[in-house]
């Protein structure tokens, strides 16, 4: 399922509703633009993948105090980013292969695996 801005605000807004927690704006950004990058991207995202996910992060940031707002009901970006380190790599499509870019060479060719990108490097 392709994502626009709205849908996926309307599944954050549910998970927020669920958790009973306040996302900030920035929150919002942080778990909303890597979704909406990887479709830009040609990832196919499904909605159960982000829905799962989604919960995943939010359960975390609702699990321990924002380390601005000094507590688990107000999530900032921080705390997002927090959550993310917590759970990486188990949130699709947060996370994917990792290439250094000391090891890319010329030819760089990509393909989705499972919903991922994959960066094939070929020398």
């Amino acid at each position: 399922m392709k994502f626009d801005a709205f849908k996926l605000d309307a599944v954050v807004n549910k998970i927020e509703k669920a958790h009973k927690i306040t996302l900030s704006t920035g929150a919002r950004h942080a778990l909303t633009s890597p979704i909406l990058e990887a479709q830009g991207f040609g990832s196919d995202v499904s909605n159960e993948q982000v829905s799962k996910s989604l919960d995943r992060i939010i359960s975390t940031t609702a699990a321990h105090i924002d380390p601005l707002t000094g507590n688990n009901r107000q999530i900032t970006s921080l705390a997002i980013a927090q959550a993310i380190h917590l759970n990486f790599c188990n949130i699709p499509p947060f996370c994917g292969p990792v290439v250094p870019a000391a090891t890319r060479s010329r030819h760089l060719s990509v393909r989705l695996v499972s919903g991922h990108r994959l960066d094939a490097i070929h020398r």
